[in-house]
């Protein structure tokens, strides 16, 4: 773990939810997998068993979900040191939800016969596994009751959250935005307008 910093990244993240032995971040740092995503990538596709537990140590991943009709709807955006442990992966069965890597993320990934291994060797993971779906459970649940408040408050608070979307309008489709934040596309697009105009977003070239 000494000479990996996103293994080291990815203990402290673990720690602050619950201290952990050092041990782990060494075992991790042998059994974890990256990858770096150049294009918009399928990480795991709808109706398949999502078969890793993914930590974003930069750039963003999106769980897409589907109504009747197949439109596309952005359930969650997790960015840079987020982890993520899906109910399929947990339950080890298949999904109605397709989780994409946006381009320019990378990620790492533990498999689910690893992370049973980790159960194992180190039984305080499994009390730490717990407490990390109770608390993306409870972030979600806040992120909903903000979207009951105005519109352009909605879009301030996005694009605050989250100004690389604003800066790289190709890392998610308006449509996209919109569907993630309950609105429809005329009134998102409206309260950016509005924001814009009036100074209170601005535009950042990408990289800047």
């Amino acid at each position: 773990m000494k000479n990996n910093p996103i293994a080291r990244r990815i203990f402290k993240k673990l720690c602050e939810y619950n201290l952990q032995d050092e041990e782990l971040g060494d075992h991790l740092a042998k059994v974890m997998k990256g990858k770096f995503n150049a294009m918009r990538l399928s990480v795991f596709e709808r109706f398949c068993t999502d078969s890793d537990v993914i930590y974003v140590s930069d750039g963003f991943l999106i769980c897409i979900g589907f109504d009747e009709r197949g439109d596309i709807f952005v359930l969650g955006v997790y960015g840079a040191d987020t982890i993520i442990a899906s109910l399929s992966f947990n339950n080890q069965l298949p999904s109605d939800l397709e989780w994409i890597a946006l381009p320019g993320s990378y990620h790492m990934r533990i498999s689910h016969t690893d992370m049973e291994q980790v159960y194992q060797d180190f039984p305080k993971t499994r009390k730490l596994a717990r407490i990390i779906l109770a608390d993306a459970w409870q972030g979600e649940l806040k992120r909903r009751i903000g979207l009951s408040r105005k519109s352009d408050l909605v879009v301030l608070d996005f694009y605050t959250r989250f100004p690389e979307f604003l800066a790289n309008e190709e890392l998610l489709t308006d449509t996209e935005i919109a569907s993630y934040l309950l609105l429809g596309l005329s009134t998102f697009r409206g309260a950016r307008a509005k924001l814009l105009n009036n100074g209170k977003l601005k535009k950042r070239v990408s990289g800047s």
